[in-house]
């Protein structure tokens, strides 16, 4: 069974730690919900890919244009939407990636870059429909209206805070901020569709909470995706301590070795182009191996060329850890801001490590980028008027 180290002896009005001192507690029962423990005696077994298979269109329900604001780039995108999305990469800047040049890579940005028109995020592909309970520190985040919504995830690291990647909270077209007003989080949801006016919230537990005010790091930069974090403060706090569906994620130092097994979560597409995807698309899990980070192309990075305004400039990988890299098993288009979370071999609890943040073709077998939370921790409790606190 999962152990806690309560770190200081606050009580609830129940008898049990306060809801800050239970970070990292699943609370749907499970002893290793996870599979991670496994990794300390020596016998976690790796995932095994599996190629999706191709859902018919008699066994599929389409998805409704509202249900599914990506629906335009399931088609077979014409020479027209080539050239229209190329004008708008090439007016955005959008990402670049060291190995593609020359026309064919050329073509291939164009295409990665026309799925990516309407969001910069990312989603499961592979891996495991959750429970309930089992990723209470999971949050899916609607971003804009009913005409024109795009998802990310977010992590629950307080009653009022919950961190995101910084990417999510611009327009992709216009590079301006979301405003405010246009985010709503919810806490609980076991599908897409809950928050929706045409979702169904199957546990009775998931709630819709606005946001008092969202926090960018004041060094993110959109291009390079350098520093791809943010804060939102909620308008009233998550009652954690009586809220089975809810919890905290711990906030540690401490970060995974390479070789090390952790899990990410979201909402997302459960292929590239979301053509495989089930209605509702369920929340899901997978487990990622971290890798070790280079610029060889074994992990994605964005950079630009010499002679451009950027002067050569790449990621910085230091920011980020990569994660990845076995087919059929990743992030995708919407699971953006995320959690990447990891066990702590000490303790027994999960603390957050990284923020889904970019990455190429979903499970095409390249090491997805994660913003490395542990560089961040005093920028993120100078932000959260004491709501969060460092698992020491």
């Amino acid at each position: 069974m999962l152990m806690l180290v309560v770190t200081a002896a606050v009580l609830g009005s129940a008898g049990r730690p306060a809801a800050a001192e239970r970070c990292g507690l699943v609370a749907s029962g499970q002893p290793d919900p996870f599979g991670l423990m496994a990794q300390l005696s020596g016998n976690f077994v790796p995932p095994v890919p599996v190629a999706p298979v191709k859902r018919s269109s008699a066994s599929t329900q389409s998805p409704s244009p509202i249900n599914n604001p990506w629906n335009v780039f399931n088609r077979q995108p014409t020479t027209l939407d080539s050239f229209n999305a190329f004008q708008q990469i090439m007016t955005l800047l959008g990402k670049r990636r060291k190995r593609q040049s020359g026309l064919y890579e050329q073509l291939t940005r164009v295409r990665r870059e026309t799925e990516a028109v309407k969001a910069r995020v990312r989603r499961i592909v592979g891996g495991y429909d959750a429970i309930p309970g089992q990723l209470c520190w999971q949050v899916k985040i609607q971003i804009g209206d009913v005409r024109d919504e795009t998802i990310c995830g977010g992590t629950i690291l307080g009653s009022r805070t919950v961190l995101i990647a910084a990417h999510c909270l611009y327009n992709s077209e216009t590079r301006r901020r979301i405003s405010d007003r246009n985010v709503i989080v919810v806490v609980g949801g076991m599908n897409r569709d809950v928050g929706e006016v045409y979702g169904h919230d199957t546990t009775g537990c998931a709630e819709p909470f606005g946001i008092q005010q969202s926090i960018v790091h004041p060094n993110y930069n959109y291009d390079l995706n350098d520093n791809d974090i943010g804060i939102l403060i909620l308008n009233r706090p998550i009652d954690l301590d009586h809220k089975p569906c809810a919890c905290s994620a711990c906030l540690t130092a401490r970060t995974p070795q390479v070789a090390e097994w952790c899990v990410v979560s979201g909402y997302g597409e459960e292929s590239s182009d979301g053509s495989n995807d089930r209605d509702p698309v369920p929340l899901k899990w997978t487990q990622l191996q971290i890798r070790h980070q280079d610029y060889s192309g074994s992990c994605a990075f964005n950079s630009f060329p010499a002679r451009g305004g950027f002067g050569g400039q790449r990621t910085n990988l230091d920011l980020f850890l990569c994660a990845g890299a076995q087919k059929w098993e990743d992030t995708c288009q919407g699971d953006s801001g995320g959690p990447l979370i990891c066990l702590d071999p000490v303790k027994k609890t999960y603390y957050q490590a990284g923020i889904v943040s970019f990455g190429d073709d979903c499970g095409a077998g390249t090491g997805g980028q994660y913003t490395r939370v542990a560089a961040y921790i005093p920028w993120i409790l100078a932000n959260t008027a004491g709501d969060v606190t460092v698992d020491l």
